[in-house]
């Protein structure tokens, strides 16, 4: 066993699991079903948020905590298990600093203005990273409701999550059950496309069809929480389209002299 091991064991389990991928279908959200799932959250967030304001109920509560989750999670790509464990500690240590000067002048009009509408906070990721997410003003406004109304929907006061269960409890929802729930009721081509992995997929192989020059791939990167090499090699599915429609084309060329 300890001279062999590693030639008949590891090696070839090693290539069973890799064989096993071949072939394997491109499970890539379609671009018109994140249209439609964003546009059932922002119809969801709003229609709970008036409600809400108006009279208090643990439903509506729930619903949108639930959409909130969920808009964040498809807004950053973000892994669901990072965005689920977001704290009140980390929501109201938001960064409200001034930006940059210098770096704020290199950036063109319509950025300048996305940095005044957005906030941003660093949150845990995979394996202890510091990761970034991006709020929108309708996002913090549903955070800071659903944060005020905590008491009301019974939530225990030592839960230390903002996307706490409204139950007596230290955990938190799942936004994996968020986005499999409106992704059903958006009614998208392929709704069990619409989750977090795929969905980070899905940037990697637009930013690919974008042609984003290396320093901006590498921010990209660095949003997602992951390494260039790893973005690159790992999420991007395009590779049977753009094989079939190019690099065939390539190859039919040559052959015809």
């Amino acid at each position: 066993m300890d001279s062999s091991w590693q030639t008949y064991i590891s090696v070839r389990a090693r290539t069973s699991l890799e064989q096993k991928r071949w072939n394997k279908d491109e499970a890539i959200p379609l671009s018109e079903d994140v249209v439609k799932l964003q546009n059932q959250l922002n119809k969801v967030e709003q229609d709970a948020k008036e409600k809400l304001e108006v009279s208090h109920s643990q439903a509506t509560y729930r619903k949108l905590m639930e959409c909130t989750l969920a808009q964040i999670i498809v807004f950053n790509r973000r892994r669901q298990g990072e965005v689920s464990k977001l704290l009140i500690e980390t929501f109201d240590k938001r960064s409200k600093a001034p930006l940059n000067d210098d770096v704020l002048k290199s950036l063109t009009k319509l950025e300048q203005n996305l940095t005044k509408r957005l906030t941003r906070i660093e949150i845990r990721g995979k394996r202890g990273k510091k990761v970034p997410i991006l709020l929108t003003k309708n996002i913090v406004a549903s955070i800071e409701l659903l944060i005020k109304n905590r008491e009301m929907s019974k939530i225990d006061s030592a839960n230390p999550y903002v996307f706490a269960r409204c139950e007596p409890s230290l955990s938190h929802i799942r936004g994996y059950d968020c986005l499999k729930k409106y992704a059903s009721e958006c009614q998208a081509k392929n709704p069990e496309r619409l989750r977090s992995t795929t969905l980070r997929k899905h940037v990697a192989t637009m930013c690919q069809l974008m042609n984003l020059n290396a320093q901006e791939l590498e921010q990209v990167a660095k949003f997602m929480g992951h390494d260039i090499r790893v973005h690159c090699e790992y999420y991007r599915l395009s590779e049977n389209t753009l094989q079939l429609g190019k690099l065939s084309k390539l190859f039919i060329a040559m052959g015809q002299g």
